[in-house]
């Protein structure tokens, strides 16, 4: 009996022992690329310095990494996001260079202008975009004909396959060049960092499904209220709502519809602050028309109504 005791106490403490060193590599694991730079205000040199910092990181199974965990969005691709965590961690304003998690220049991803290769010279602290936007990162260097970039869900022989940070080597003529306007003087009154945010349902549009801290301290209720004086970058971008979306989840789908029916029957109710939004037909009054409305837009009939249409 003492035998079969002993083998037990023994075989429990090899696996508390495994399962500690399992503990501790992850943990090692995700402090192993802490960013150790200290910012010098030129935003051009603190950006790459801090990529620097995260050259060799590994994403771990299934797209885990720090930087989509940060961002919201665990999981994903995550080489734009990478850029937005460096542009955070270097204090960029994000109306300078907004959070993104879409490799893309455009008005509602990064909003910076850009500039073919072929034409343009990149500078240290420039993004790089392939012409099929489907990859970004940051330029370290240039040298002749070919820059050096710095980059997130990449991979060091140039494969598809994305698997941490490295530095690359790109012929400028293949490639676009997003250029932030870093003398720009921020009207931010502070720093909207996803890192502090809290998940909520009603989003800014600049964010994912996500509020920053102080913003949420604000009001909880994004639809009735005026950043203005408060996040710039919200004031620039913000939308009340959009012409039948009636959860708030800001775009609008069939849920739209079956929420009109149900409210419509006392099933369940729309909150009064996406009811303006849920009168598709735009005739003051929530009927069935509504939901058949947005059904009819979902299915690509022309409607002649609004609907999907930003609300200011």
């Amino acid at each position: 009996m003492k035998s079969l005791f002993r083998r037990f106490t023994a075989s429990f403490l090899v696996l508390m022992l495994l399962f500690a060193s399992v503990c501790f590599t992850a943990t090692a694991a995700a402090d192993e690329f802490p960013n150790t730079h200290i910012n010098t205000g030129n935003q051009r040199i603190d950006i790459i310095e801090i990529a620097k910092t995260q050259v060799g990181f590994r994403e771990g199974p299934h797209n885990d990494t720090k930087y989509g965990s940060w961002y919201g969005l665990p999981n994903q691709p995550w080489c734009a996001m990478f850029v937005s965590w460096c542009a955070r961690q270097a204090g960029i304003p994000t109306d300078i260079l907004r959070n993104c998690a879409v490799a893309a220049p455009d008005y509602g991803y990064f909003d910076i202008p850009y500039y073919d290769g072929e034409e343009y010279t990149p500078q240290t602290g420039d993004l790089f975009f392939t012409k099929t936007f489907s990859h970004v990162g940051l330029v370290y260097y240039v040298d002749g004909e070919y820059c050096y970039t710095i980059e997130g869900n990449t991979n060091i022989d140039g494969s598809n396959e994305g698997i941490g940070v490295f530095i690359r080597t790109r012929k400028i003529s293949d490639y676009y060049f997003g250029v932030p306007d870093y003398n720009y003087k921020s009207q931010q009154t502070h720093q909207c960092d996803k890192s502090s945010c809290i998940s909520v349902e009603s989003a800014h549009p600049h964010y994912s499904n996500y509020l920053c801290s102080v913003c949420k301290a604000i009001t909880p209720d994004y639809s009735s209220f005026n950043y203005a004086d408060k996040c710039i970058d919200c004031a620039k971008n913000h939308h009340r709502g959009y012409v039948g979306d009636c959860d708030g989840d800001r775009i609008v789908t069939i849920k739209d519809a079956t929420a009109i029916q149900k409210h419509i029957a006392q099933v369940a109710l729309i909150p009064d602050n996406y009811l303006g939004f849920a009168d598709a037909d735009t005739d003051t009054v929530l009927t069935i028309k509504d939901a058949t409305a947005i059904q009819k837009h979902i299915a690509g009939i022309d409607t002649g109504y609004p609907i999907g249409v930003a609300v200011t």
